[in-house]
């Protein structure tokens, strides 16, 4: 026979049960240790986020916020960004993986909401920030270490679709240098 669940503070010491902010005695959650309990449910803090198993940080240390020079292309703005760097370091195996793009190639089309270079950067900016996030976070929830290439691909597939999300519209995005662009080059914040 079960015993019978304790609703009394007194009676809120069997193993299982706390007492909730009312001082009514509740199930206790098993939330595991870096998840904290929000209105009775497993929540991860600000700036993680959740892999079903555990909190997982993104700390990227290639966070930008410098400005690009875009060049109107037809109906649509371009810019050659050159040495984008987006090293990382696979916690699980203790692998550190390069990443370098020699130059990128962005072309934001007329269907975005980017007007000038300087709408161009800010959304190229947060996207690449976002990606940075996002790939930490990839990386860490695998069990090994991916290859570089596998890394870069990664990284470049993140990107465009956080630079659609951001212009709201058609982006060209290809490694590898414009035709006819003047460079600009990437500066990092932190």
């Amino acid at each position: 026979m079960k015993p019978e669940e304790p609703t009394e503070p007194e009676d809120c010491n069997q193993e299982g049960y706390v007492l909730d902010d009312e001082g009514n005695c509740q199930p206790a959650l098993n939330c595991g240790s870096n998840y904290l309990v929000v209105e009775n449910e497993c929540v991860c803090p600000e700036g993680s986020v959740d892999n079903g198993y555990e909190c997982l940080y993104a700390s990227s240390p290639n966070k930008l916020c410098g400005n690009y020079r875009f060049i109107q292309t037809g109906d649509g703005l371009t810019a050659e960004i050159v040495g984008l760097a987006y090293p990382a370091y696979h916690h699980g195996s203790g692998e550190f993986l390069n990443g370098l793009f020699g130059a990128i190639c962005l072309t934001y089309g007329e269907s975005t909401n980017i007007i000038d270079s300087s709408g161009g950067s800010e959304i190229f900016n947060l996207a690449w920030d976002l990606t940075m996030d996002e790939a930490e976070i990839w990386l860490n929830s695998l069990p090994d270490s991916p290859t570089e290439v596998e890394y870069e691909s990664y990284v470049l597939g993140q990107l465009l679709e956080n630079l659609e999300i951001g212009a709201e519209g058609y982006i060209a995005l290809s490694t590898g240098p414009c035709v006819n662009i003047p460079s600009s080059a990437p500066r990092y914040c932190n």
